[in-house]
């Protein structure tokens, strides 16, 4: 494990630099437009002005926004856990499937045994909140047979060593834009230190990801930061004033008979308690100060501020708020619709470092002896996809059970797509399914394709049948339905 330097000597800097974003954005916006009307010029000019001191006061002002504001902290938990879920289970796709079985459950247990989802999901946050996050493979001390794990480190440890001018806050760029290696800034050390970007086969190797284009790492919210230290200082003042208006503060008025204005008077203050009456000196009275009555659109305000600064993700004001008490079940969903498509493209871009993060496990699970089946060293690279939490679901079972069942039976989903959707493994489902009714998974498939051919098969009679006949038929059907509903 690196040794980063003390977070709160960095945090100290921080709040230091973050209370002038405000002038920065200003600043900025002048440069923009003042310099030149030529689109290429401007472009020069605002890639000049954020790096790389506008681009350090932006990060500067994400940590200190994540520090105290709650809905910005809410916004970015938010974002890194519908994005990760759990953690990203993958599903090998070889024909092997004792293979198969092996690598999901040997992942599944060295993720929960070293911490590997919290580390997942600390990489996306920190990458939303930086603007880049970087993996470090390291050793832990752990009862499980392989020792790694990751430390992740955001844009506020990089530094450019001296002397590189080809290295921009600490990032170091092949000809085409790539990240090639990172420098990060460890204790005690007067340089930083290099390490290299996936894929490499130096020893000092990183996993480094960013959602922002070639030489843009600012925060993903930083559009937002005009809006969130509004909010923080605005919810702290009204704060301020219901604290104020609950403890009845008191004032001596005094009588311009008894205490000439032109006169300067002691300021002294004294304590009193409830039920207590001070002893007040003539031509002086007790008068409570009045702060008027607390408006009914300060909520309203609040909750248009952060539901317009959570736009710049596409996210709901329902989930930056943590609040659904204004909408009903249509309204949320059609709310949530656009943010579950955000999710997904944002789980297809995060997959890469998700990928890095499993070879460098299965590079070390298949030379393990005794740890894979023999078989996985034919497989230096297996084909894998990743399944993940499912984000949204109708709150009422039985409807799921029903729509479900019902796609099955008309061939308008398969097991595999389903089982996806719920983060699990449509081969691993169906063989517990096979060994709790006691069938073959030949025999299984066989129900499945008779259920769907009876389908078929009713949708072009007319009736003909009799009675008992349909009974009968009826009865079959409902035995697969039970089968089919037990495995959706």
């Amino acid at each position: 494990m690196i040794n980063l330097p003390n977070k709160d000597q960095i945090f100290d800097k921080i709040k230091k630099a973050a209370d002038n974003v405000g002038l920065w954005w200003d600043r900025l916006n002048n440069y923009r437009y003042a310099r030149s009307s030529d689109p290429f010029v401007i472009q020069r000019n605002i890639y000049k002005e954020k790096s790389p001191v506008f681009r350090g006061t932006l990060i500067n002002c994400s940590i200190l926004e994540d520090e105290e504001n709650p809905f910005y902290s809410g916004v970015l938990n938010t974002l890194s856990e519908h994005c990760c879920g759990t953690i990203p289970i993958p599903v090998a796709l070889v024909e092997e499937d004792k293979l198969c079985d092996a690598i999901e459950d040997r992942f599944i247990e060295w993720g929960v045994e070293n911490k590997i989802g919290a580390a997942i999901r600390e990489m996306r946050r920190v990458a939303a909140r930086s603007g880049i996050a970087v993996a470090i493979p390291i050793k832990i001390e752990t009862e499980h047979d392989i020792k790694l794990s990751f430390q992740i480190v955001g844009g506020e440890y990089l530094k450019s060593p001296s002397g590189k001018l080809d290295v921009i806050d600490g990032v170091e760029f092949y000809a085409n834009g790539q990240v090639k290696a990172v420098y990060i800034q460890e204790e005690g050390k007067a340089e930083p230190t290099k390490y290299y970007n996936m894929p490499s086969n130096k020893r000092n190797k990183c996993i480094v990801f960013s959602r922002k284009r070639v030489h843009q790492f600012w925060p993903e919210c930083s559009p937002a930061f005009q809006m969130y230290p509004s909010i923080r200082r605005y919810i702290a003042n009204v704060l301020k004033s219901a604290e104020n208006q609950t403890s009845i503060p008191m004032a001596l008025e005094f009588d311009p008979n008894y205490y000439p204005v032109n006169v300067e008077y002691s300021k002294d203050k004294f304590e009193y308690e409830p039920g207590f009456i001070p002893n007040i000196p003539p031509g002086a009275k007790l008068v409570g100060l009045d702060f008027g009555k607390v408006s009914d659109d300060r909520s309203k305000f609040v909750d248009l501020m952060v539901g317009s600064a959570s736009r710049c993700i596409q996210m709901p004001t329902i989930l930056a708020l943590g609040d659904s008490s204004e909408s009903n079940m249509a309204t949320a969903h059609i709310d949530l619709q656009p943010w579950s498509y955000a999710v997904k493209i944002d789980r297809f871009d995060f997959e890469q470092p998700v990928r890095y993060f499993f070879w460098m496990w299965y590079d070390l699970a298949r030379m393990m002896p005794g740890y894979l089946p023999s078989v996985a060293r034919n497989y230096q690279r297996p084909p894998i996809t990743f399944h993940y939490n499912v984000l949204f679901e109708h709150p009422d079972p039985g409807k799921r059970a029903n729509a479900r069942a019902t796609d099955l039976e008309s061939g308008a989903a398969t097991l595999t797509r389903i089982y996806a959707e719920q983060g699990l493994v449509a081969r691993r489902e169906i063989q517990k399914d096979c060994k709790l009714f006691k069938i073959t998974p030949q025999e299984y498939f066989k129900l499945l394709l008779q259920a769907r051919g009876q389908i078929i098969d009713g949708s072009q009679k007319t009736g003909s049948k009799s009675q008992s006949d349909s009974q009968q038929e009826e009865s079959d059907t409902d035995r697969v339905r039970r089968v089919l509903r037990r495995a959706s």
